[in-house]
């Protein structure tokens, strides 16, 4: 769906900037809030799945997900990626959770930001390469 939106080079390269911008996010607030001793080690490919999810989320509102322990019940995603950011949120505030609720919610504001911005930014970068 987004490859055919974006194009296929243009997703490649969203999906891995979301990925490594989640997990740069996800260390530094660790190394912040965190004893360095206790970080674990995060890729952020959760994080670009999440950069996916809220790109989709803008531009298909219609679309729907469905959930691994809902297999026939369909889910808007207008509807769902608000409460995977809210459980998030929770995770967060609570503390205690194996997830990484940081690259979550950094990939989330990478789709986001993307979704505003993204493309704008990669046509003037295009043209700027053409002129190169």
């Amino acid at each position: 769906m987004l490859d055919i939106l974006i194009g296929r080079e243009q997703f490649l390269a969203f999906y891995l900037t979301s990925g490594m911008m989640a997990s740069c996010a996800s260390h530094v607030i660790s190394l912040k809030f965190k004893n360095w001793k206790n970080i674990r080690p995060s890729l952020g490919a959760s994080g670009a799945i999440y950069a996916c999810l809220s790109l989709v989320a803008v531009e298909f509102p219609e679309a729907s997900v469905f959930l691994i322990f809902l297999p026939f019940f369909p889910i808007k995603i207008i509807h769902a990626l608000p409460a995977l950011i809210a459980f998030d949120i929770f995770g967060i505030i609570s503390g205690k959770t194996i997830f990484d609720h940081v690259a979550h919610l950094s990939g989330a504001l990478f789709g986001l930001y993307y979704s505003q911005y993204g493309k704008e930014l990669y046509k003037e970068a295009a043209i700027a390469l053409r002129k190169f």
